[in-house]
């Protein structure tokens, strides 16, 4: 397979928010005018995800190109799937909303903006939880690596070299 230029990674990212953007203002456009069908403007969005994926893939290829270094990035990287892991956990969810309660935001002037900035606490709080853990693991589990396996490995091997001496 030949490589993605940078213009097709462009194009794949444009055509990703072209599609998310219309797509949404047409279905906006038929639940103003019709009152129905609310749920048919989420439907790519919660279904097909094929607009995001395209989006972040043409994101991915490009800054796969580019060499960097940042600690701060390197650390959020890191930390980024267990973010993920922590805020999709269905009783996370039902605490954070217990203590952001969203369905004020939507009447309030500056929606955006608090809902931003509900966004960056929420990602700093799992944050927070993801790098405790990997301290956590890094003075217990990951103190002596390998010799947790190291200890199983020697514990199986003398198990089955008894067995088999017993029998001879």
């Amino acid at each position: 397979m030949k490589e993605f230029s940078n213009k097709t990674c462009f194009k794949l990212i444009i055509g990703g928010l072209s599609f998310n953007t219309l797509y949404w203002l047409g279905a906006n456009l038929l639940h103003k005018c019709t009152g129905k069908m609310l749920t048919l403007q989420d439907y790519p969005f919660d279904h097909w995800m094929i607009s995001e994926m395209a989006i972040g893939f043409g994101i991915f290829l490009l800054f796969s190109r580019k060499q960097f270094y940042s600690k701060t990035i390197n650390i959020l990287a890191g930390s980024a799937f267990g973010v993920y892991l922590i805020h999709t956990y269905p009783n996370m969810g039902d605490l954070f909303t217990s203590f952001a309660p969203t369905a004020k935001v939507y009447s309030n002037p500056w929606a955006i903006v608090i809902a931003f900035l509900y966004i960056l606490t929420l990602f700093a709080f799992c944050l927070i939880l993801d790098l405790l853990c990997q301290g956590l693991f890094a003075i217990t589990v990951n103190r002596q690596r390998g010799r947790g396996f190291e200890k199983f490995y020697t514990f199986i091997k003398h198990a089955i070299r008894s067995k088999y001496n017993d029998a001879n």
